[in-house]
């Protein structure tokens, strides 16, 4: 696939999938999908996704150029087959999903606030993880949308500034 870059294919099924595409996705997700997870351009995952295929994709796939899909499409299928990721900001940026495994399967949320992390950019306080507290300006509230991180994110700096201050009025 080094020198012959596929052409977009073109789909008439009802949901817009390639199945091919698809099929592609799902190896793809299966083998590197912990790395793939980690990205969060549309640039980074299509290098990721050209420079591991060897890695992960049957002999099949790499010695035909009709098997193999353009990385628009796969990205389609990861999308919409998957429901893995979401692209924003222009089509250039990815938006994981934390409540499907590599598979696309669902897996158990930790709260019932179903569907928050969806349009959590359309609500003010609708992403479930930031606290409620968007910060000073756009700049802190992009960071939350965009940020598919766990836990252990620095979006909590209400601790931080708390016990700083406590520290410095007791000195």
């Amino acid at each position: 696939m080094s020198n012959n870059i596929p052409e977009k294919v073109e789909v008439n099924t009802e949901d817009g999938i390639d199945p091919q595409s698809l099929v592609l996705a799902t190896q793809f997700m299966a083998k590197v999908g912990d790395l793939a997870r980690l990205t969060r351009r549309r640039g980074q995952l299509s290098h990721l996704y050209l420079c591991t295929m060897a890695s992960w994709a049957d002999k099949e796939v790499l010695d035909d150029v009709s098997n193999q899909r353009h990385f628009s499409n796969i990205l389609y299928a990861l999308g919409h087959g998957l429901h893995v990721v979401r692209v924003v900001g222009d089509g250039r940026s990815l938006v994981w999903n934390r409540y499907r495994d590599n598979a696309g399967n669902e897996v158990d949320r930790d709260d019932s606030s179903r569907g928050d992390y969806r349009d959590s950019g359309h609500r003010s306080g609708g992403h479930h993880r930031s606290g409620g507290h968007h910060g000073s300006g756009g700049h802190q509230r992009r960071s939350g949308r965009y940020q598919t991180g766990g836990d252990g994110d620095r979006r909590g700096d209400r601790r931080g500034d708390g016990d700083s201050r406590s520290d410095g009025e007791e000195n």
